[in-house]
C-alpha cells in the first residue's frame, strides 16, 4: 500500500501532462504571432524566437512553471574576439591549418557594425512592451531583464526576454548552428548587457544526462523545484542552479535507483554541502566556472531551506515504510 508521502514524492517526480505543456506553447506562439506581426507592421527587421527553460527541457512544475521566449534581435551579433583571435593565432601556427580554423578568420575579418547594438535592443524592447501591454490586460513592463505576460484564456504566463546571438569558437566551428550559439540578454533596467549564456548547450547536456540515468536526474529537479515552492521564499536559488547542484550528483548514485531510494540518495548528497559551506562554495554552474554559492549568502541560505525540507521529506518516508513493516 502506497502512503499519502509516497504519493506525493512520485507526482512531484512526474513530468506535467502534455495538455499543460501544450498550453504552454500556444501561450508563447500567440506571443510570437504578436511580436511578428507588430514589427512587419512598423516595417522593422523581425527578429528570430527561440523557447528556453522548464518547457522545453521538460523539468517544469504543474502550477509554477512559465516559458521564457527568447526575441533575438537579428541585426548584430556579439562574439568572443579575445577567444576567437586567441585560437585563431594558435591554429595559424599549425602546418597545415587546420580547415574549421579559417572560420574564425573569416568571422575576424568582418567588418565592425556601423550601428548601436543597445540602442537596437532598446528599441525592440520597446516595441515588444507597446505590443504586448496593448494585448494583454496582465502585461509587466518593469522587470529589467523580461516582460511577464499572463495568458488569461490559457491561465499561462510567459516571459519575453530580448537579446542578442553570442558566438565563441565552438559556436564559429560549428557554423553557427543549434546548440551552439549563445545569447547575450538586454537588461533594460541598467541599460546594459548580462553575461553571455549558452542555454541550449545546457538543454542539451541535461538531457543527456537525464537519459543515461534514467530519467532520474529530472525527476530529481522535478522534486527540488516542487521543495522549493513550497518553503516559499526561496527566489535566490534559481532553475538553473538546481540543474547545475544536481548536475554534480555522481551518476553511479542514483542511475540504478527509484522512488524512495533516489531521494535518499539525493538527501545524502546534499547534506554534505548543506551542512559544509567551505564545500558549498566550491560548486560550479552547469557548463562554466561560474561558482553557485561563493559569496551568495541569500543564495546558500535558500539552499538549505529546500535542504531541510528534503531531509523532513526523508524521514516522513522512512516512518511510512517502518509503518508499512509493522502493519503489514
Amino acid at each position: 500500500m502506497t502512503s499519502s508521502v509516497e504519493r506525493m514524492v512520485y507526482l512531484s517526480m512526474c513530468p506535467v501532462d502534455e495538455e499543460c505543456v501544450k498550453r504552454s506553447l500556444e501561450a508563447g506562439d500567440r506571443v510570437k504571432d504578436r511580436l511578428r506581426a507588430r514589427f512587419s507592421a512598423l516595417s522593422k527587421t523581425i527578429p528570430s524566437f527561440e523557447y528556453q527553460g522548464s518547457i522545453v527541457s521538460n523539468t517544469q512544475i504543474k502550477g509554477a512553471s512559465d516559458i521564457d521566449l527568447l526575441v533575438i534581435n537579428e541585426q548584430s551579433f556579439f562574439w568572443d574576439s579575445i577567444g576567437i583571435t586567441h585560437e585563431w593565432e594558435t591554429a595559424r601556427a599549425n602546418v597545415p591549418v587546420p580547415p574549421t580554423a579559417y572560420k574564425l578568420k573569416r568571422l575576424i575579418d568582418l567588418p565592425p557594425y556601423s550601428g548601436s547594438a543597445i540602442d537596437d535592443i532598446a528599441k525592440q524592447r520597446k516595441i515588444c512592451e507597446d505590443c504586448l501591454a496593448s494585448a494583454y490586460v496582465d502585461c509587466d513592463i518593469r522587470k529589467g531583464k523580461s516582460i511577464r505576460i499572463l495568458n488569461q484564456s490559457l491561465d499561462q504566463k510567459v516571459d519575453v526576454v530580448n537579446c542578442l546571438w553570442f558566438d565563441n569558437a565552438d559556436s564559429v566551428r560549428n557554423d553557427m548552428r543549434y546548440p551552439y550559439r549563445g545569447v547575450r540578454i538586454f537588461d533594460k533596467s541598467k541599460n546594459s548587457w548580462m553575461t553571455e549564456d549558452f542555454p541550449f548547450v545546457k538543454i542539451d547536456l541535461m538531457n543527456e544526462r537525464d537519459k543515461i540515468t534514467n530519467g532520474h536526474y529530472k525527476e530529481m529537479i522535478r522534486l527540488i523545484k516542487t521543495l522549493k515552492t513550497d518553503v516559499g521564499g526561496c527566489d535566490e536559488l534559481s532553475s538553473f542552479d538546481i540543474y547545475s547542484v544536481l548536475y554534480l550528483m555522481p551518476q553511479s548514485d542514483y542511475a540504478a535507483r527509484s522512488g524512495s531510494d533516489l531521494v535518499f540518495a539525493l538527501e545524502f548528497f546534499l547534506r554534505e554541502f548543506a551542512s559544509d559551506r567551505t564545500r558549498a562554495d566550491t560548486m560550479k554552474q552547469l557548463d562554466c566556472n561560474e561558482l553557485i554559492f561563493k559569496n551568495k549568502d541569500l543564495k546558500f541560505s535558500a539552499f538549505k531551506s529546500i535542504y531541510s525540507d528534503l531531509r523532513m521529506l526523508c524521514e516522513a518516508l522512512r516512518n511510512a515504510e517502518r509503518t508499512r513493516v509493522v502493519f503489514g
